[in-house]
C-alpha cells in the first residue's frame, strides 16, 4: 500500500494499527546527498515489531532488498556519470560502476520490539495445547471399542 499523500504521522499511526507492516520514509533531499560526493543517502524504515515473527521476517527482508537495489542503482549512476565526465567510453564506466562500494544505508526503527521468541509463540501453544487436548478427550470418550 503507498502512503505517498499522507503524512508521516498518519503513516505512522496505521502502523500502530497494524494496517501497514513498515512504513519507509525517504529523505526530501535524497537525491542531492547521492549527487554530493562522500556523501551517503539514508532510507528510514520503521518497523512494528509486535506483528508476527514471520510477517516481520519478511518486513526485514524486503527492507535488505530495498536498499540494496536502490544502492546499486546509485553507485552505477554516480560512478557512470563521474567516468564519462572524465572521458572513459561508456562501456566500460558501466563495468567499473558494477564494483564500486555503498552509496545508500538503511536506518531502521521498531516500536514494540519484543525481547523473547518464546513470547511471539505463547498464544500459538495455548491453542495447540487446547486442541490436541479436545483431541485426546475425544479419543479417550469415543463409544467405538472393537473388541475381539
Amino acid at each position: 500500500m503507498c502512503l505517498d499523500t499522507m503524512t508521516v504521522e498518519a503513516a505512522m499511526d496505521r502502523l500502530e494499527q497494524r494496517d501497514v507492516q513498515m512504513v519507509l520514509q525517504i529523505p526530501a533531499d535524497f537525491s542531492k546527498q547521492l549527487q554530493s560526493p562522500g556523501q551517503k543517502g539514508t532510507l528510514h524504515y520503521t518497523i512494528n515489531e509486535s506483528n508476527p515473527a514471520m510477517v516481520k521476517n519478511v518486513m526485514q527482508g524486503v527492507l535488505a532488498t530495498i536498499t540494496a537495489q536502490v544502492n546499486r542503482e546509485a553507485v552505477a549512476n554516480g560512478v557512470e556519470v563521474a567516468l564519462k565526465q572524465a572521458g572513459m567510453p561508456t562501456p566500460q564506466g558501466q563495468a567499473m560502476a558494477k564494483g564500486i562500494s555503498e552509496r545508500v544505508t538503511a536506518d531502521v526503527k521498531s516500536i514494540h520490539p519484543v525481547s523473547s521468541f518464546a513470547i511471539q509463540m505463547i498464544p500459538m501453544m495455548l491453542i495447540l495445547a487446547s486442541y490436541v487436548g479436545a483431541m485426546i478427550m475425544g479419543l479417550n470418550f469415543c463409544p467405538i471399542f472393537i473388541r475381539l
